[in-house]
């Protein structure tokens, strides 16, 4: 079984206090850019995570 069927949305974990800013919601898909192309994920807010540097 390949990564896709198991998890079928792939998510991303935020901070609330990281996403609410950019208003991102629980569920939101989202895209992230860089230098070498686009993903989309599914938000995921967590609080158990740190924030920032």
């Amino acid at each position: 079984m390949g990564t896709r069927e198991q998890h079928p949305e792939p998510v991303i974990e935020l901070h609330p206090d990281t996403a609410q800013p950019l208003g991102i919601e629980e569920g939101d898909w989202i895209y992230i850019e860089t230098c070498r192309g686009v993903i989309r994920r599914r938000a995921r807010l967590v609080k158990e995570i740190g924030v920032g540097g």
